[in-house]
């Protein structure tokens, strides 16, 4: 506790503790310029408190790294200005919290990570990470069961990612972060790698700016058959006149797209490609979108349903020749049909009638085609019920 530590040999340690339990380092100063080192080290240590340090490391030097079996830990208030990784958990360190954590890294920190969730059962909460260096990610995870929340998230540099789940994970929780990207070919959120699929992630609530960059997107799925993502009441705002999509899924099955609300300056608001099929988008709001609101190139044989309850103004989905049957939608609130209901003492209740106009323009017109996709438009309770109304059969003349 309040100690001052400097190393400077290669694979040097300010703090290293090996097979123990129970430790605390709290309060403490170190530094390291020694190459391939960390600040603080632990290995196959448990139910310990790393509190309130201030780590400092040059030469591709890391902050702070749990090794082999180190569980149950307290990773709390530290700062740490990295030259590699922030925080890292390896391969059977879980049950780990990382907590109210200021990491920076500069330029000099390329192709690393603020926080790494190398296994499963971690919590990243509420946790300030800045990240310069190219090809850099805020925060990656490559186990199960890890959940991602309430952290702000800083993306200066041209293609890094806020948060990437790396794929061969499953049940990872992303949701009420705050991430901005400035760099051309950032993303706010990254699912899934080539060949590594990610199954049911949770990405609900962030809050995603890509405040410049021609091709950043806000959240972009990758990978065959990842399986059942959930993109839920995120709010994501892009500014790419490319390719910087709203979202972007691709190669994935039965993605949930619900309630985001998206505005892009110069792109699709969502995308779906490659051999994406069963998407589920329900009521989203998109905006200010110069392109295609919704694009789909996955092709006829590949189902996707889009229902919306309500009018949220125009929506294009484009037909590009490959099967994708609707060529153009527009949705628009219409006529509201007033009607009365009888109640006591010579009152009347109101009842509205809510109407909307559906406007279809085919780019294929065959029947096999049509049916494969289906937009629905949910009956309000209240039509439903003045239909059973209308449907009751009168009573008979007594005449």
């Amino acid at each position: 506790m309040n100690n001052t530590v400097a190393t400077t040999g290669t694979g040097s340690y300010p703090i290293y503790f090996y097979n123990s339990t129970n430790v605390n380092v709290t309060f403490n100063t170190m530094s390291s310029t020694g190459s391939g080192a960390h600040g603080i080290l632990l290995m196959n240590t448990n139910n310990s408190i790393l509190q309130g340090n201030n780590v400092t490391t040059t030469n591709a030097a890391g902050g702070i790294r749990l090794e082999r079996t180190s569980g149950n830990n307290n990773i709390v208030l530290n700062t740490i200005n990295p030259d590699s990784n922030g925080i890292a958990t390896a391969t059977s360190s879980g049950n780990n919290n990382i907590s109210f954590n200021n990491i920076s890294m500069g330029s000099g920190a390329t192709s690393v990570f603020g926080i790494s969730l190398g296994t499963s059962n971690n919590i990243a909460y509420a946790n300030n990470v800045t990240v310069a260096g190219s090809s850099t990610s805020g925060i990656t995870v490559g186990g199960s069961n890890n959940t991602i929340s309430t952290n702000k998230i800083l993306i200066a540099t041209s293609s890094g990612n806020g948060v990437k789940l790396e794929g061969d994970d499953a049940d990872n929780n992303v949701v009420y972060n705050e991430i901005n990207t400035t760099g051309s070919k950032a993303r706010g959120i990254s699912i899934g790698t080539t060949g590594n699929p990610t199954k049911r992630a949770n990405v609900s609530f962030n809050n995603i700016t890509t405040s410049s960059g021609t091709n950043a997107e806000g959240i972009h799925v990758t990978a065959s058959d990842s399986l059942n993502i959930t993109i839920y009441r995120n709010i994501i705002l892009t500014y790419g006149t490319g390719s910087g999509y709203g979202i972007h899924i691709q190669d994935s099955d039965r993605a949930n797209v619900s309630f985001n609300n998206i505005t892009t300056r110069g792109s699709q608001g969502i995308r779906l490609v490659g051999t994406t099929r069963n998407a589920f988008l329900y009521n989203n709001n998109i905006s200010n979108s110069p392109a295609f609101e919704i694009f789909d190139s996955t092709g006829q044989t590949r189902n996707s349903t889009l229902v919306y309850e309500n009018s949220f103004g125009e929506i294009r989905w484009v037909n590009n020749g490959t099967g994708g049957f609707v060529k153009n939608l527009t949705v628009d609130a219409g006529q509201v049909m007033k009607r009365f209901k009888p109640r006591a003492q010579g009152r009347a209740f109101p009842i509205r009638r809510r109407t909307s106009n559906l406007n279809l323009v085919l780019g294929v017109f065959e029947k096999a085609l049509v049916s494969k996709r289906k937009i629905v438009v949910p009956k309000t309770a209240a039509e439903v019920k003045e239909e059973k109304l209308e449907e009751k059969p009168k009573p008979a003349d007594a005449s």
